[in-house]
């Protein structure tokens, strides 16, 4: 029940996400230094910056950031809705357009990337292409679908769609 370490931003920077790495590391997306930055766990000291410039403002300018399984980086771009998936040196390997606002993409097991927002959930191949895809519209028959903020996969190919609807009544 104490804090063992923390990382402290100023001003209206924002951290909306941060996710574990190797070596004890923690990874953050600092909006207003537009970085990925790794940081040592314990001390918060900054190990590793990788620059991930974007538009907007400090709370427009990302949305969550995820890591994959070759070490890259899935990195929410909200103001441009695209996520981009970019290497420790920086570099963009991918670029993923959606219609709206993007809250999170993740790798999946086949190679694939899932990405999730306001649109609902698109599904990438290894390539880029877009392969599958579930809008609000879509569902809405059975659920309002507002913001689609997660996903978990499940066994069979099936997803379970976290749905965020603290924006609306």
């Amino acid at each position: 029940k104490k804090t063992v370490w923390e990382y402290k931003v100023e001003g209206t920077t924002e951290v909306k996400t941060c996710v574990p790495v190797n070596g004890g590391r923690v990874a953050v997306l600092n909006s207003r230094e537009q970085a990925v930055l790794e940081l040592e766990s314990g001390t918060g000291k900054v190990l590793h910056r990788i620059a991930v410039p974007a538009k907007g403002s400090d709370h427009t300018r990302y949305n969550l950031l995820r890591r994959t399984p070759k070490e890259t980086y899935l990195v929410a771009l909200r103001d441009e809705k695209r996520f981009v998936e970019v290497t420790r040196a920086g570099e963009v390997l991918k670029s993923f357009d959606v219609p709206g606002l993007p809250v999170v993409a993740e790798r999946l097991a086949d190679g694939s990337t899932l990405c999730s927002g306001m649109f609902g959930l698109r599904k990438f191949d290894g390539a880029g292409k877009e392969t599958w895809s579930l809008s609000p519209a879509d569902v809405a028959s059975e659920f309002p679908l507002l913001i689609s903020a997660g996903f978990v996969p499940l066994p069979g190919g099936r997803i379970l769609a976290v749905n965020s609807d603290w924006h609306y009544k």
